[in-house]
Order: C-alpha cells, then sequence, then structure tokens
C-alpha cells in the first residue's frame, strides 16, 4: 500500500464517519486554500493558538494543545512552518477525503509536496486533518 494511501486509510478510521464525504465545488476549493494559507501565516507569526484552530478535532486531540501542537510542526515540517513560497497545485478526492497538493519551498530553499488532508465540519467549515510531506521530485507517493 501507497504511503499517502496508508495515511488516508488511518485518517479515515480516526475520523467522523460522514463529515467529508461531501463533493468538493470551487467554493469549497477556495475555502480549503483559504484554511491552509491561514494556518500557514498564523505558524509564520509563531500564533499556535491560531494555527491550531484549523487543525481537525481529531489533531486537535491527537496533539492536545496548542503549544505542543507547534513545537511538533517546528521540529518535523519546517516547510510548513516557514514556508517561503506556496503553490497550490491539484485538489483531489481520495476515498472521500479531500487531498490539496500545495508545493512549499522551505526556509533552506527546498521543496516539498505537501499533501493536505482536508476535513468538511458539521458547520460546513474545513479543518486540516493531516498533512504528508514529499520531496518535490519524489513521484512514488
Amino acid at each position: 500500500m501507497r504511503p499517502l494511501r496508508f495515511l488516508l486509510l488511518i485518517a479515515a478510521l480516526m475520523s467522523p464517519a460522514g463529515l467529508s464525504a461531501q463533493p468538493v465545488g470551487d467554493s469549497d476549493r477556495q475555502a480549503i486554500q483559504s484554511t491552509i494559507l491561514s494556518q500557514i501565516q498564523a505558524f509564520r507569526l509563531d500564533d499556535a493558538g491560531t494555527a491550531f484552530s484549523y487543525a481537525s478535532p481529531y489533531i486537535q486531540e491527537k496533539f492536545q494543545n496548542p503549544g505542543r501542537f507547534i513545537n511538533i510542526v517546528r521540529r518535523n515540517y519546517q516547510h510548513v512552518y516557514r514556508a517561503q513560497d506556496v503553490t497550490f497545485t491539484e485538489l483531489s478526492v481520495v476515498e472521500g477525503h479531500p487531498i490539496q497538493q500545495v508545493h512549499l519551498v522551505g526556509p533552506d530553499g527546498t521543496a516539498v509536496i505537501a499533501a493536505y488532508i482536508m476535513q468538511r465540519q458539521e458547520d460546513g467549515s474545513w479543518k486540516i486533518n493531516g498533512v504528508h510531506l514529499r520531496k518535490a521530485d519524489d513521484t512514488t507517493s
């Protein structure tokens, strides 16, 4: 099983059923991209509370508080934490989960593709339910 599919399977099993089963239209695409950009901006400002607010309930439960969340992102996701360039690419739906691909250039000048797993909330808003990073030139996942 490819790593992204495995990650999606785990996310699907851990997420409340049915929250992201609706199709993704143009307004949803804009809302998803706005959510991602807003979280990236919060990371740039070291605003842990705001960055944490864009995470899904599952992610919030997993990391427990904004301080722990931002520390883990700072340590393990430098391309997300201090993105120098952000370019949205394809948005697809895999096993009912919208996946927004984002080309990120990190503080060291290297590029990655971030696959943002999105989750529609009961109020219609979008939250980030996980991020999978791979090298921008890696086509295996």
